[in-house]
């Protein structure tokens, strides 16, 4: 997959352990993962969301915000547990 190859050669440490991961994951969470990226990035994208978040958070890109959340969504899911500060106990929340 390209994504992975491009997150293992980037530059921030983070993105690169991703990359590691998702590497050693089965084809089906691969496509999976990517598939939801996709509907996230385009969510993103959107004129309205793109003037919110340039105003409210400055220094952040878009696309930065969106790195960040999905590799959290990303290893949650890769270790078994809901995504943020979110604790799960006996399968109920």
């Amino acid at each position: 997959m390209d994504m992975i190859e491009t997150l293992k050669g980037a530059e921030e440490e983070r993105l690169r352990e991703l990359g590691n991961t998702l590497e050693s994951q089965s084809d089906n969470l691969q496509a999976s993962i990517a598939t939801t990226l996709r509907t996230q990035i385009e969510a993103w994208r959107t004129d309205d969301i793109i003037a919110t978040t340039s105003t409210n958070t400055p220094g952040w890109s878009v696309e930065e915000i969106l790195v960040r959340d999905n590799m959290g969504v990303t290893f949650a899911a890769m270790s078994d547990r809901l995504p943020g500060g979110i604790l799960q106990h006996r399968g109920k929340l």
